[in-house]
Formats: structure tokens, sequence, C-alpha cells
């Protein structure tokens, strides 16, 4: 069982790249407070949908200057993500976002995030 579940792509990648190519921002799994502007991505495998399916929450945290800018970074990333092709490469289907959502981390920084359910193939 264990050589089956391996088998999932690498969802966090794939969202680390289509958040580049969507946003041209610095995208990463770690959020560095230096940069005025970054997208922070965190996926989470959740139950699957099938025996070759699987469902996976991306979250996109969007950190700016200000907070429409963040806002509007945010709605490209769910874009990205939603309207990804479902030609099972990984993605067989997306669904609607739930966001962008305004948030304030411990220091007053305000940013938004966006989660996503994208439905992913599993490999050969």
């Amino acid at each position: 069982m264990s050589e089956f579940a391996s088998k999932w792509p690498d969802m966090r990648l794939w969202a680390i790249e289509r958040a580049k190519t969507a946003t041209g921002a610095k995208v990463s799994a770690e959020r560095d407070e230096t940069l005025a502007s970054q997208v922070v991505i965190s996926v989470t495998p959740a139950q699957s949908e099938t025996a070759v399916s699987r469902y996976f929450l991306i979250t996109a945290e969007c950190w700016a200057e200000d907070k429409a800018a963040a806002f509007d970074l945010a709605g490209d990333v769910a874009f990205a993500f939603e309207s990804a092709l479902r030609n099972g490469n990984p993605v067989v289907r997306s669904e609607a976002p739930s966001g962008p959502n305004e948030a304030r981390d411990d220091a007053g920084t305000y940013f938004s995030s966006v989660t996503v359910s994208v439905i992913a193939h599993r490999l050969p």
C-alpha cells in the first residue's frame, strides 16, 4: 500500500510553479519577512476521491505592501489554480476558490489568503 500512496504528484511544486507563472511574484513554501511582496503556498492532501484521484487543498497567503495589492495578488493566484488544465497531468478538476480572505499576522501586517480544492490524478 505504501507504494500506491507514494505515487501522488508533488502538488506543492505544481502550485508554486503555477503561482509564479500567473503573478511573477516570489513564491515559496516559507515566508520571508524581508520581502515586500510574496506568495506562500501550503498544500494539504485530503481524502481520496477515487482510487486514482485525490483532493488537495492548496492555500496561498499573499503578502504585499498594501491590503488592495495583497487582495489582487490572491485573486490572480486563485484564478491560476482554478483555471488549470484538467487533462489529468496532474489536475483532473478544481473547485471554486474560498477567498480571497483578509487576515493579519501577529505583528499586525495584513495579507490575503485563498484556498482552492484541486483534484489530482495519481502518477502512473
